[in-house]
């Protein structure tokens, strides 16, 4: 950064101030979604939020505590179908890039589902107000009004509550570097504008002349003198502006597109992708207002933590400004260790400059060298680890299952962790093997059970594990999320049904929190056993213990230093098909551990092991893509318990009358812990039959048309103790095949008897009568033009009638259901009119 900044921002604040531009304070026309409580919108950096009586909850002691488990919200649940088209539209259940309404109502419904599979953090996608569709939300127009498709603030506080209230977390995802695609650059409104840096910048115009942002604007006065800020390219290397001569006074970036990542002004100036509008944040006087929106944000919501998104493309000198801003207002509301990490799509020696208080690539390994004392980010997504380890060793199999550890090593080196708040290094980068930008591991050979490993992996690997939505139900859609396809919807939906998948029957369409699934259970197990070990959490100490001959694809093992060697843990994993052999005739598997220790797989407990002279192991067998977990005999802990399995499985097809349901548990029960803990359709349900063994339960229930829930609390103890991850819920449904809920396809559901017409009175009304086939459904609405327009939701009963006006020869009728979280049930008829 210049000394003259503070010149140029003193000359630009004068001049911002005294055209009294007008922000979007808040109004009760918009304060059902606004964070900010400002009703003065001339200087939206003095935008501020407020929660009036509200307790905020404290962060986490250490985020290495926390699994992070990412969602799109839009493809979730729908908890409220009236708010699917909000103000700008966008819905349609049949087309993959478009709105399907997951919103804020429908996570806090759903997030005893992520707590069940043992995380405790969800990061969400933008929140921000999007135009037209954007259903991922990375085209906001606003930072202060929630997406009025998702929901309310009240909605959005609700949710937050019901996390905290459960003991988790939640993480927002912001987009600072750009908004929508509101402007053009003067000559090219319809082809790609070539990049200027100074000389050749463009004056930018509105494509619409209704439509422009209400906080930030555009300012078509060129200023000789403007500067910019220094950015860092992607080597890490500091670049100063070479010139001078910019739209100072604007909020945007006049400069053209972003068409080559490796020029360092291109990066931070130009319009990404050529369609989203380039934020000033090279500017102070941005920079107060994203700053100020932000603490209006974390004030009025109470979030835990953000998830900044591309920060590639915007300057370190942003961060230094705004990261210790954010953290210390988060602070002042007791939240001690809010989290901000970053998507880091770039190399290393890019993003080591924005982790901690940043280092170049010279100051690499040097514990005293720092780009400044200022902090920015906690930490990143971690590409690095995806792409060079992820990818190769368990995706490609192609050998380097200790590419991981050099990984690790170089991020020790590189970055910056230090924790000023804690006075210790945490090593927090985000460990995934999937995202909302890449092809599912799912997909690959083998996909299943490399994502069951990659889930172990990362959940026993330092750093703090990021779990991507729908990999636990083996999502496995042909396509990546850049394309939109492996974005599927966790509710009922039909845009699935021509997704091609590694089943013959797309998943996606289907309702899919399955806690029975059985990579929701591996999953719920490798989390399980993290949460009881310290070693599996809050150590950065690691120790390779053996690595497959040559670095070829197969065994890899490590230890996880802390404490005693009592509250050690040895981590291995096989990346091979095949089963395969550690130690034994093919070398010496040193632990560290002492001659004569017991030793046990946490992961199965009958799996024992009696440690040899000088610390070794005699052997160690691993089944294809197998993870071990050992710990010491006298350090075996417990396990949370989980259901394992349900007798009417989840989302299955029911048929009516009495029923039995039987459920089976991972650990033995206390038999009094049982005693009314079961429930059907909220209902306690009396005699129920415990094995003796306590590890099984049967009852018998009445099964009527509908959706029904069968829910075990989370009161219920084992007998060692535990109690059950959280609470436990699977569903069924029942009814006939002309029920829509039922007779799940990708067109509506034709239904000839679904409704009559009588013949037009005096004024021309005629009167539909319905007779619903859809028993389970809790609302319903109506189109009287096959699709094109919509009347209100309304409550759902079997006969219905409703007047309409109609002329013509046919009256094409479809009905829309809603029920359990989806809107993706739909029947229709045509009605003869002469």
């Amino acid at each position: 950064m210049k000394l003259s900044f503070f010149s140029f921002y003193c000359l630009s604040l004068c001049f911002f101030l005294s055209r009294l531009v007008l922000g979007a304070p808040y109004t009760d026309e918009n304060g059902p979604w606004n964070v900010n409580f400002n009703r003065d919108g001339n200087d939206p950096a003095r935008y501020f939020g407020q929660w009036p009586g509200h307790q905020y909850y404290a962060s986490p002691g250490d985020w290495r505590d926390v699994g992070v488990y990412q969602l799109i919200t839009d493809r979730f649940r729908d908890g409220d179908p009236a708010n699917n088209n909000g103000k700008y539209g966008g819905y349609n259940l049949w087309d993959v890039g478009s709105r399907h309404g997951g919103d804020f109502k429908g996570l806090k419904q759903s997030l005893g589902y992520i707590k069940a599979l043992g995380y405790d953090a969800v990061w969400i996608s933008p929140i921000f107000q999007n135009r037209y569709n954007s259903y991922h939300g990375y085209g906001q127009i606003d930072f202060t009004l929630l997406d009025d498709r998702q929901g309310t603030l009240e909605d959005f506080r609700d949710m937050v509550n019901e996390a905290h209230r459960l003991g988790m977390y939640v993480i927002v995802d912001i987009v600072v570097n750009h908004m929508e695609n509101m402007f053009y650059f003067e000559g090219h409104q319809f082809d790609g504008a070539p990049f200027h840096l100074h000389d050749g910048e463009y004056k930018l115009f509105q494509r619409d002349k209704n439509a422009s942002y209400a906080d930030f604007k555009v300012d078509n006065r060129y200023f000789s003198d403007g500067k910019y800020s220094d950015v860092y390219g992607y080597e890490g290397k500091r670049y100063s502006d070479p010139g001078t001569g910019s739209f100072w006074f604007s909020d945007f970036h006049h400069n053209g597109d972003l068409q080559n990542y490796d020029d360092p002004w291109q990066n931070h100036l130009g319009k990404i992708y050529g369609g989203l509008d380039d934020l000033r944040t090279t500017h102070p006087r941005v920079q107060d207002k994203i700053i100020a929106m932000t603490k209006a944000l974390i004030s009025s919501t109470d979030i835990d933590g953000i998830r900044m998104d591309t920060p590639m493309q915007v300057p370190l000198y942003f961060f230094k400004r705004w990261t210790p801003a954010v953290k210390e207002h988060a602070k002042s509301l007791g939240k001690r260790n809010f989290f901000v990490f970053a998507e880091f799509y770039c190399p290393r020696q890019r993003y080591a400059t924005m982790v901690g208080r940043g280092r170049t690539r010279d100051q690499w390994g040097n514990p005293n060298g720092f780009i400044d004392d200022t902090y920015a980010m906690d930490a990143g997504v971690n590409y690095d680890f995806y792409f060079k380890f992820v990818g190769k060793a368990i995706k490609a199999q192609d050998g380097g299952v200790n590419v991981a550890m050099e990984q690790f090593r170089e991020d020790m080196k590189a970055y910056d962790f230090y924790n000023p708040e804690r006075k210790s290094m945490n090593y927090v980068m985000l460990n995934f093997i999937n995202n909302h930008d890449q092809y599912r591991l799912n997909w690959e050979n083998d996909g299943y059970e490399k994502t069951k490993l990659g889930s172990g992996v990362i959940a026993f690997w330092p750093g703090v594990p990021l779990y991507y939505y729908g990999d636990e139900q083996n999502f496995a859609t042909n396509g990546s999320g850049i394309g939109g396809q492996s974005r599927e919807d966790f509710m009922t939906s039909k845009a699935w049904f021509d997704g091609s998948a590694k089943e013959s029957v797309n998943p996606a369409i289907y309702d899919n929190f399955n806690m029975t699934h059985s990579q929701f259970l591996a999953v719920q197990k490798f989390m399980n056993v993290r949460k009881q070990y310290v070693a599996l959490r809050e150590t950065d100490e690691i120790y390779e213990r053996w690595v497959q001959k040559d670095n070829t694809n197969g065994i890899y093992a490590f230890t996880r230093v802390w404490g005693d060697k009592k509250n050690w843990a040895l981590v291995a994993f096989n990346t091979w098909r095949d089963l395969i052999q550690a130690g034994g005739n093919l070398g010496t598997f040193y632990t560290g551990w002492d001659e004569g220790d017991k030793v046990v797989n946490a992961l199965d407990p009958s799996e024992t092991y009696t440690i040899q002279r000088d610390g070794v192991l005699p052997s160690l067998w691993l089944a294809g893509y197998q993870v071990k977990v050992l710990v010491r005999a006298d350090n075996l802990q417990s396990l949370n318990p989980a259901v394992q399995s349900i007798s009417l499985g989840h989302d299955s097809i029911v048929a009516a009358g009495p029923q039995d349901v039987s459920l089976s548990f991972s650990e033995a029960m206390r038999k009094d812990s049982l005693a009314g803990a079961f429930r059907y359709d909220g209902t306690v349900v009396p005699n129920v039959n415990i094995a003796d063994d306590g590890r099984s339960v049967r009852f018998s229930i009445n099964v009527t048309p509908g959706i029904h829930k069968v829910v075990v609390a989370d009161s219920v103890t084992s007998q060692a103790g535990k109690k059950l991850f959280a609470n436990f819920v699977s569903r069924f449904r029942s009814g006939q095949e002309n029920n829509p809920i039922i007779h799940l396809q990708k067109d509506a559901l034709v239904d000839s008897s679904l409704a009559s017409i009588s013949a037009p009175d005096s004024n021309g009304d005629r009167v539909l009568s319905f007779t619903h086939k859809a028993e389970g459904a809790e609302l319903f609405r109506v189109s009287t033009d096959g699709g094109n327009g919509w009347g209100d939701w309304a409550f759902y009963k079997k006969d219905s009638q409703q007047k309409v006006k109609a002329t013509g020869d046919n009256l094409d009728l479809l009905v829309q259901y809603w029920a359990d979280g989806s809107a993706a049930y739909f029947a229709k008829t045509s009605l003869k009119l002469k």
